[in-house]
């Protein structure tokens, strides 16, 4: 510990404006730079103190947790102190462990959710071919009907034909009526004017030739 309080002695005054407390449980900051200076705080090992003045009577004015004092030059370090560094080390451990527990958390939890998105995957593949096969089955539902459809106006378009068909066969039927109507009439009469010819023609022969007709 002297011998890091010498090499205090021996730097400049503007070489560091940081020392560190050494291993000495605590180190006494004084009013002046005396032994016998009433002691102002008390600074543990360790402790980080702005360097403001050294090398007087081995004492070096220093800022230390808010306050300025002296301190013996052997109870300085340019380094923090092994117990300090210890501390900061297993500080650092620490945090690290934390760091990578925490990391082991957080990666148990993303492979839960790597898992659990695997499953929603399987479950919407699984409702992905449900519907497609839902959808196959509309569609030749969907299907049937637009056939059906097209048979019915096939049959529609069919059955107007054969409307007018048998309508024109109508009409032709009660042409033909007509035209028998038509003839039979003309017959009739033509049969009923020749009855009335010859019965006339009948009646104006004289008698005695009928009478000659019927003896011969």
């Amino acid at each position: 510990m002297r011998r890091c309080g010498l090499l205090a002695l021996s730097l400049p005054a503007a070489a560091q404006t940081t020392l560190y407390i050494s291993d000495e449980f605590q180190a006494a900051v004084r009013e002046a730079p005396r032994e016998d200076s009433r002691i102002v705080t008390l600074v543990a090992s360790g402790t980080p103190v702005e360097v403001l003045q050294k090398g007087i009577r081995g004492f070096t004015l220093v800022r230390a947790q808010g306050s300025e004092g002296w301190v013996r030059m052997e109870d300085l370090m340019h380094v923090p102190s092994g117990r300090a560094r210890l501390a900061a080390a297993e500080k650092r451990f620490d945090e690290r462990e934390a760091a990578l527990e925490q990391s082991r958390l957080d990666m148990q939890q993303l492979h839960a959710r790597i898992e659990d998105l695997r499953q929603r995957n399987s479950q919407l593949a699984r409702t992905a071919g449900e519907l497609d096969v839902t959808l196959n089955a509309l569609r030749k539902r969907t299907a049937r009907p637009r056939a059906t459809q097209a048979d019915n106006q096939r049959l529609q378009s069919a059955l107007r034909t054969e409307r007018e068909t048998v309508r024109a066969l109508m009409d032709e039927n009660d042409a033909l009526k007509v035209q028998a109507l038509r003839d039979w009439f003309v017959t009739g009469v033509a049969v009923t004017l020749g009855s009335v010819l010859l019965g006339v023609v009948i009646a104006r022969i004289p008698w005695r030739r009928r009478q000659g007709w019927g003896a011969s």
